[in-house]
């Protein structure tokens, strides 16, 4: 499924969300001179809207505008890639938009749908449909994609570690107010399989694994403690890898090998560049 938000871009993706669709068929409606039908398509669009509003995480305001880019990094010693999303204060004011969801092209609706049936209470799943939480697809934050970082003398890093069922994008309105007020976060995606959807910049995925969850978790069981402790050592294991990422960007030593979505290889530089001996510990 391509969404408004790839073929326009993020700032029309606040027309890709369910609760419009009847206003579409509205106005096919209206052109064959179907009034009535017209008329109530309308209202029920206008009454979904009103009950599932589309969410704004703006985040509190602050002195900078924000940039925002996902990423990928290999390490030498490394097994897996450190991937997640930065947010930063950006160099110049800007009113563009960013889309909320990562790597929109490859996820249209998975990781909202992923949602809804990892993350939901239980006792409504049986009955919620998959697609009720499309429309935060159509959510945007109000941050430069790629954006040239503010040239402050330092900046302190924040490095976020999401929960379980989660993903980076959902602590967003945490990051935007961070980075609006001078700090770099790095949202980190976390590959013990206990994230909604992993994502990678080549639409690899690393999904949700159930079996845990389904070992006892109320009371927990022994075998879903064993479980999630070895969850917590993989989770440890990414953000030291994220760290040693962050160290190496820092003394610009290209031990990490970093891509960024979006960006070309001259353009990734500039930007590693920029962040060159500026990263706080």
């Amino acid at each position: 499924m391509i969404g408004v938000s790839t073929v326009l871009g993020a700032r029309f993706a606040f027309l890709d969300r369910w609760q419009l669709t009847p206003l579409y068929a509205a106005v096919v409606a209206a052109t064959l001179g179907w009034w009535f039908t017209a008329f109530a398509l309308t209202a029920v669009s206008l009454l979904a809207t009103l009950l599932v509003p589309l969410p704004d995480p703006r985040g509190l305001p602050g002195p900078h505008p924000i940039g925002v880019v996902d990423f990928e990094a290999t390490l030498p010693s490394a097994t897996q890639p450190a991937f997640g999303r930065l947010l930063y204060p950006a160099a110049t004011p800007h009113t563009d938009v960013s889309c909320y969801m990562a790597l929109q092209r490859h996820y249209t609706a998975s990781l909202s749908r992923a949602f809804t049936a990892i993350a939901s209470p239980p006792f409504l799943r049986p009955y919620l449909p998959v697609w009720i939480m499309d429309h935060w697809n159509a959510v945007t934050i109000p941050a430069k994609h790629g954006a040239p970082p503010a040239r402050l003398a330092s900046l302190p890093v924040v490095v976020f570690s999401h929960g379980l069922t989660a993903s980076r994008e959902t602590s967003q309105s945490l990051a935007l107010s961070l980075a609006a007020n001078g700090a770099l976060v790095v949202l980190i995606e976390h590959t013990d399989r206990s994230g909604a959807l992993a994502r990678l910049l080549d639409g690899t995925t690393i999904p949700f694994d159930a079996s845990v969850f389904a070992l006892g978790t109320d009371p927990p069981t022994a075998a879903y403690l064993d479980a999630r402790r070895q969850g917590t050592a993989l989770r440890v294991l990414d953000v030291r890898r994220h760290l040693a990422v962050l160290q190496s960007v820092h003394r610009a030593d290209r031990v990490a090998s970093v891509r960024f979505d979006g960006l070309s290889a001259e353009e990734g530089d500039r930007l590693l560049a920029s962040l060159k001996g500026r990263l706080a510990s």
